[in-house]
């Protein structure tokens, strides 16, 4: 069973999703932030969904980060920007 994951950047300005199995990019999207982070995440989230046939019951965890990353209701986590940035260094 593959274990998927989200990251939702909701920026002042941009925002960006992607989905993940394991280490393997499945989608990503970026989309202008609009003012309204939670219709944006919800988008963002939305889409991902569609573009890889996945269901929110797929899903084993979501993070959000960025400015507006509180608004992202759905998500398991929020994380800093910074610990994003440093997380996926690591990783590398």
């Amino acid at each position: 069973m593959n274990v998927y994951a989200v990251g939702i950047d909701i920026g002042s300005a941009f925002s960006k999703g992607v989905i993940i199995d394991d280490r393997k990019v499945l989608w990503s999207s970026v989309t202008p932030s609009r003012g309204d982070h939670k219709l944006t995440g919800n988008n963002l989230r939305d889409e991902l969904l569609t573009r890889t046939g996945l269901s929110p019951k797929d899903i084993g965890f979501i993070v959000a980060t960025g400015s507006g990353a509180k608004t992202v209701g759905f998500a398991d986590a929020v994380r800093t920007d910074i610990s994003c940035h440093a997380k996926g260094i690591h990783s590398l």
